[in-house]
């Protein structure tokens, strides 16, 4: 059971990053636990758009049970430099997932164009905001990488576990 509620939960992460209208049936499907931690620093070489996206991932992440690991954030940042070298193929231009069972991990990927991104980070909010802290954990490990390049915001979770 734990690995479909782990893959239900990548799914419906995609689904609502690539369908904001549909966030509203996501919202209150969600219900895993509650956190504050956010964890990437703002540098000046990054967008600031693309850091406070990806500390809303982690934050929703880490609050349904999941650990960032630099293992997880590692393979996040090869799959990110592979979505913006064009060897990841986007269905829609804007959605990617691999799955590979004998590490035991899944990927998302999405391209999101710039006009989205502020609608990324509310939704994204809102999901941790629904959250019920009782509710079980999932486990394993997590890693999140957003950045903001070739003209898009490109985020990759990786579920490790």
């Amino acid at each position: 059971m734990r690995r479909s509620l782990t893959k239900a939960l990548a799914v419906l992460i995609s689904g609502v990053l690539i369908s904001p209208m549909s966030a509203g049936v996501a919202h209150a499907e969600l219900s895993f636990g509650s956190s504050s931690f956010g964890s990437s620093g703002l540098s000046e070489t990054r967008d600031k758009k693309a850091v406070e996206f990806e500390n809303g991932l982690e934050e929703f992440f880490i609050a349904t049970g999941r650990t960032k690991t630099d293992n997880a954030e590692a393979i996040a940042d090869d799959y990110y430099q592979r979505a913006v070298n064009g060897e990841l193929y986007f269905f829609d231009d804007m959605f990617f997932t691999d799955y590979i069972e004998s590490e035991r991990l899944y990927v998302v990927a999405n391209s999101i164009p710039p006009e989205r991104i502020d609608d990324e980070i509310a939704i994204i909010k809102q999901n941790t905001s629904f959250l019920n802290p009782d509710d079980e954990k999932d486990t394993g490990e997590i890693g999140v990488r957003v950045d903001f390049e070739n003209g898009h915001y490109y985020s990759v979770q990786v579920y490790v576990g």
